[in-house]
């Protein structure tokens, strides 16, 4: 770890190696970099530079598949930067020593005619003893004092003045300097950086290059599921869009990167639900006239329900999927940049078309609208995640609704609004 003050532009903050793929748990991510090198014989060593913030040290893991070398060590280097901005930081401490320089120079100047206005007190007091004592006597010497007296007194005020004007130029001054303060200090908080490197020493048997490979786990990253439903109501399917949401501050900008996201953690979460007991009594016409109300409803709606075809998606995959045990991992084939901005980037995992049973439902004692519902079965590879479903009848904007856990072979519905 070390601390430096230096030029921004006398060091390279670029990033010296390039990104394998990118593992996304619900709150972490595990970064997979290389780069090409070329190893002397002896110790090298080898610094992947401007890596991401916070980085789990013991983390880090270092592969190669170079012969006759082998891996020595690898660690985490801080260096903490200060930057030095040539020309700014010249100019405003260039205003600072001249407004140093005035302050000396009007000090300078007031300790001066103070020490005169001393200096003619003193006299003052010492011509007007003396006219005090030959006040009787009618002589020359005694005009020529008093015009001497009137010569003090007013070089006295008008030092006086002086003083008092310096004063104030000091006080206008220091509150320049109050202000330059402030954004010297401004400047040295914003320009701060924590650079972040890995340092991998390698020892070769002979002089030779390859690829090295390093991982590293980095916090502040997260993702979610979110899905798009579009039901076109000509040919009854339903587009099923499903994302994966990830949002980083990371301190890294991910440039069309190979993003693998992983539901371990996210499945984790995942609760049985709590079951009460539900006691049943009375009411017993009441519920009867319901049923009678709700029968006749649904004989009304039953021309219009669309029995549809057996759910099975038609897709073409944009995902390549990893299963072990309960845990899937979605490896997107296509890249996709994700920037440290802290905002939320959607990624495509996949794209299912669905012949889905379409149906209305209501409940007419406790609503007046009826509601167009599809009833899906999840044949897909793999679970849908929970989240949150934004809902398309013929590309018209209908609403969001939420989608629970959706296991293999589950079957689930979606409503498509207010019929």
């Amino acid at each position: 770890m070390a601390n430096l003050l230096i030029k921004k532009n006398n060091i390279d903050l670029s990033v010296n190696s390039k990104i394998k793929n990118i593992t996304i748990y619900s709150n972490k991510a595990i970064i997979a970099r290389y780069k090409k090198v070329k190893l002397n014989k002896g110790e090298n060593s080898i610094i992947f530079s401007n890596l991401g913030t916070n980085i789990d040290e013991q983390s880090i893991k270092a592969s190669m598949d170079i012969k006759n070398a082998k891996i020595v060590s690898t660690s985490l280097q801080q260096n903490f930067l200060y930057f030095f901005k040539e020309d700014e930081h010249e100019k405003i401490y260039k205003e600072l020593i001249n407004n140093l320089k005035k302050i000396i120079q009007f000090i300078d100047i007031k300790s001066i005619n103070a020490l005169e206005n001393v200096i003619l007190q003193d006299l003052k007091e010492y011509i007007q003893d003396t006219l005090n004592n030959i006040l009787l006597e009618k002589d020359i010497s005694i005009t020529k004092l008093k015009e001497s007296l009137d010569f003090i007194l007013t070089r006295l005020n008008e030092n006086s003045l002086k003083i008092n004007k310096i004063n104030n130029d000091i006080r206008k001054i220091n509150e320049l300097l109050d202000i330059q303060k402030d954004k010297l200090q401004r400047i040295r908080t914003l320009d701060q950086k924590t650079q972040n490197n890995i340092h991998v020493i390698i020892e070769s048997e002979k002089q030779t290059e390859g690829i090295i490979e390093i991982k590293y786990t980095l916090p502040n990253v997260s993702w979610k599921a979110s899905y798009d439903a579009y039901l076109n109501i000509k040919t009854n399917e339903v587009e099923l869009i499903y994302y994966g949401e990830v949002n980083q501050i990371t301190g890294e900008d991910w440039i069309n990167t190979k993003i693998i996201l992983s539901s371990s953690e996210v499945e984790q979460t995942i609760k049985i639900p709590d079951i009460f007991p539900v006691t049943l009594s009375g009411y017993i016409q009441k519920r009867e006239k319901e049923l009678e109300l709700e029968e006749k409803v649904t004989k009304k709606l039953e021309d219009k329900i669309t029995e549809g075809t057996e759910p099975e998606p038609k897709h073409a995959d944009m995902v390549d999927i990893e299963k072990k045990d309960i845990f899937y991992k979605f490896i997107i084939q296509k890249p996709y940049s994700i920037p440290s901005d802290n905002s939320w980037h959607k990624l495509i995992i996949n794209k299912f078309k669905f012949k889905p049973k379409l149906f209305y439902e209501t409940v007419p004692i406790y609503m007046e609208y009826i509601y167009l519902k599809g009833e899906f079965k999840n044949n897909t590879k793999y679970p849908l995640l929970q989240g949150k479903v934004m809902v398309f009848r013929n590309n018209n904007y209908m609403g969001k609704t939420k989608l629970k856990y959706i296991s293999l072979g589950e079957t689930f519905s979606i409503s498509f609004g207010i019929d």
